[in-house]
C-alpha cells in the first residue's frame, strides 16, 4: 500500500467510524475529568486567562518554538507555569515517571 492508498483508506476508515469514536473521545473525557479535577481546573484557570488577556503565551523555554504549551509543576498553583513545547513538555514527563520508576522505595523507621 503506498503513501495515498493509506491515506484514503485511513480517511474512509475515520468517515466510517465517527460517531464511535466521537463516543469513546468524550466517555475518556469524562473519566479523565472526573479522576482528575485538579488538573482540568489549573487547564480551565490557564484557557481563561489567556483570553482574558491576563496570560500571554510565551515560546518553548528551551527551544524558543512558539507553538508552546502550558505546563504546571503544581496543580494548586494554576497559573504559575512553564512554557514548553510538544517535544520538550513530552521529554520533562518523561523524565519524571523514569524518577518515580527509579527512586528506590524507603523503609520509615520509627522515630524514638
Amino acid at each position: 500500500m503506498n503513501k495515498e492508498e493509506k491515506s484514503q483508506y485511513y480517511k474512509r476508515w475515520r468517515e466510517k467510524h465517527r460517531e464511535q469514536h466521537r463516543r469513546s473521545h468524550g466517555q475518556r473525557n469524562k473519566v479523565y475529568r472526573a479522576k482528575y479535577p485538579e488538573r482540568r481546573k489549573a487547564e480551565q484557570a490557564v484557557e481563561r486567562a489567556i483570553k482574558k488577556g491576563t496570560l500571554i503565551r510565551q515560546p518553548c523555554e528551551v527551544c524558543g518554538d512558539p507553538r508552546a504549551q502550558a505546563h504546571h509543576d503544581d496543580y494548586s498553583k494554576p497559573l504559575i507555569i512553564r512554557w514548553l513545547c510538544d517535544k520538550h513538555h513530552k521529554n520533562l514527563h518523561r523524565r519524571k515517571k523514569e524518577e518515580l520508576i527509579t527512586l528506590p522505595h524507603r523503609k520509615h523507621t520509627p522515630i524514638q
